[in-house]
């Protein structure tokens, strides 16, 4: 907690963080599938057919479900309520989705993705929710969802090469990608967009509450040291 939460909020404290988690054992105290050993934050990497690049990332684990087969784990936590958007996201994720392509490489026997749920937000004795504090999905997709999948990610990397090239890069459609909302955080950069200087002549250190990776940022790399 304290290597990695720098600024408290209502929804991150260590107390909230402890009760969360307490609820969230108390409420699964056994499963019905075992993680695989050694995958745990496990990093990956997979060729594109047909192409010279790669789908790379890293998943927080995958399990055997006798009932079901091989899934990927994903945790999601978040300062949201669970309401039906935030579970039915889940459905349509690339994210999710690109799990599932990935899993499908290695195992035959892939269900899916089991998503597992559990808000930051913590209960009072006046509360009155219609959601739930934890809740699981199972995400699966076809054969032609996986294979639409991999085109996509070819395609998008076709297109940043494009932006790269022409250094002509879009902004958003969404605004809210700008400024955050619920459950998402807003854009750190985004008075660039608002100014009349040529963004190649900003400088990046005038970003104070911003580090500098030092080390190449490579997640697929986890779990295979």
């Amino acid at each position: 907690y304290d290597d990695n939460i720098t600024e408290e909020s209502p929804d991150n404290t260590r107390d909230g963080l402890a009760s969360a988690f307490r609820y969230y054992v108390e409420r699964y105290e056994t499963d019905p599938f075992k993680l695989i050993e050694g995958a745990s934050e496990q990093g990956f990497q997979w060729p594109l057919l047909g192409t010279e690049y790669f789908y790379a990332g890293s998943m927080d684990g995958y399990i055997h479900w006798p009932a079901y087969g091989f899934l990927v784990l994903e945790h999601k936590s978040t300062g949201e309520y669970l309401s039906d958007s935030f579970i039915g996201q889940w459905e349509f994720s690339p994210q999710v989705t690109g799990y599932h392509w990935y899993l499908s490489k290695i195992h035959e026997d892939v269900y899916g993705v089991l998503v597992n749920m559990i808000t930051k937000k913590i209960p009072t004795a006046k509360s009155n929710w219609t959601t739930p504090r934890v809740h699981r999905v199972l995400v699966r997709k076809t054969e032609s969802d996986l294979a639409e999948f991999e085109q996509d990610v070819i395609n998008d990397i076709e297109y940043f090469k494009h932006c790269y090239t022409t250094d002509r890069w879009p902004k958003t459609t969404n605004p809210r990608n700008c400024v955050g909302g619920p459950g998402k955080s807003a854009c750190p950069f985004k008075q660039i967009c608002l100014s009349q200087v040529d963004y190649h002549k900003v400088d990046i250190s005038i970003y104070s509450n911003l580090k500098i990776r030092e080390e190449k940022w490579e997640p697929w790399k986890r779990g295979t040291e």
